[in-house]
């Protein structure tokens, strides 16, 4: 009967042990929050204009005391030519589309909407928690026939928080179970 007991200690040790595991973005760091949001926005674009539209950010970031250790947005697009289509965040120039590619896809040779990635970590030395992020497109697709077509846009940032943290309920549970195993063991060990 102990035997059980002590099985079923070890069972709920490991199933709490996998709940309480944070998931970590690769490239994010240790104990570093990776937030990733999109918008869909299937947008064709013709003549000479700019198109705004906004992303929604991590509610919990504000900076100061949130530190952000890399942010990205990647914008998808069809029908990009030249380089005449600025891309402007909160104000500032952040370069230009740029020319997509052909790709076979097993049936006929077609575009691809490649996404542009775009470093904006700069942009959060100061950030107000739930602060909408703020893109515009400068575009020039003026002539005959000329359109662009926006797919969507990602917004990623990896960023440590700044504040103290707080332990999980089942990090708490774990280390419950973890002591009256240890307990549990010392009193059989002992008889």
């Amino acid at each position: 009967m102990k035997k059980i007991a002590v099985a079923i200690m070890m069972i709920g040790m490991l199933v709490f042990a996998g709940s309480a595991m944070a998931c970590e973005y690769p490239n994010c760091g240790a104990g570093a929050v990776y937030y990733d949001g999109s918008v869909t926005l299937n947008q064709t674009l013709s003549g000479k204009s700019s198109y705004t539209w906004t992303m929604s950010t991590p509610t919990a970031l504000s900076v100061p005391p949130d530190t952000v250790n890399w942010a990205m947005v990647t914008l998808y697009a069809y029908d990009v030519s030249g380089s005449n289509d600025i891309i402007t965040i909160k104000g500032s120039g952040f370069g230009a589309l740029q020319n997509e590619t052909w790709v076979w896809d097993w049936s006929s040779w077609s575009w691809v909407a490649e996404g542009q990635e775009i470093l904006i970590t700069s942009l959060f030395g100061s950030w107000t928690s739930g602060q909408l992020l703020t893109l515009t497109l400068n575009y020039d697709e003026q002539g005959r026939g000329n359109s662009l077509t926006l797919v969507s846009s990602e917004l990623e940032i990896c960023y440590t928080n700044g504040n103290t943290p707080v332990p999980e309920p089942s990090t708490m549970l774990l280390l419950g179970f973890g002591l009256a195993g240890a307990a549990y063991a010392r009193k059989r060990f002992k008889k």
